[in-house]
């Protein structure tokens, strides 16, 4: 899989990138902003517009799809002029998860952290208060933008996916109390 990501990240290709985990299949769209050897991190896009930054182990990457749907839907945000910006900000580095979690935290903590194994289903929106050794500690919102009492211990090898700058967490972090 290593090898077709980096085929589309070199190329500047629109992706449909897919993640099945047991019975449970998330799709996501965008563009490769940066690859290490072990992850990929996807400028997503929603509609017509850019929605944040998607952190992936690429051992769960299951599909890497472009064609002729991605190359139409290329065309025309390339037209509307919302390419201008694709790529990973300077700041983040994604050799690990703890290298990812750590930049983050640094200079952006407003984090949705998912883990969608059988075992460990767990999915938080929030900031991260501390990083250990092997899991990352946060502080989450409920759907009330509400903090929630305690934290969360997410293992770093539970993790699936970390998404950050989208549009649904950063309107909805504004007003929680």
């Amino acid at each position: 899989m290593f090898s077709e990501l980096e085929k589309h990240f070199k190329n500047g290709h629109k992706i449909t990138l897919s993640s099945e985990i047991e019975d449970d299949e998330e799709i996501y769209h965008g563009y490769i902003a940066e690859m290490s050897r072990g992850f990929v991190c996807l400028w997503l896009v929603s509609d017509w517009h850019h929605d944040g930054f998607l952190i992936m182990p690429i051992k769960y990457v299951t599909n890497v799809r472009h064609g002729k749907y991605e190359k139409a839907y290329h065309r025309i945000l390339k037209a509307e002029g919302c390419l201008a910006d694709v790529g990973k900000p300077d700041w983040l580095k994604i050799g690990s998860i703890k290298s990812a979690l750590k930049s983050l935290l640094a200079n952006h903590n407003n984090v949705q952290i998912e883990s969608r194994l059988p075992y460990a289903d767990e999915f938080v929106i929030g900031e991260i208060k501390r990083i250990a050794d092997k899991e990352v500690q946060l502080k989450g919102f409920d759907a009330t933008a509400k903090w929630q009492k305690g934290s969360y211990k997410v293992p770093f090898k539970d993790i699936t996916a970390i998404k950050f700058g989208d549009e649904y967490s950063t309107v909805f972090r504004k007003y929680v109390s």
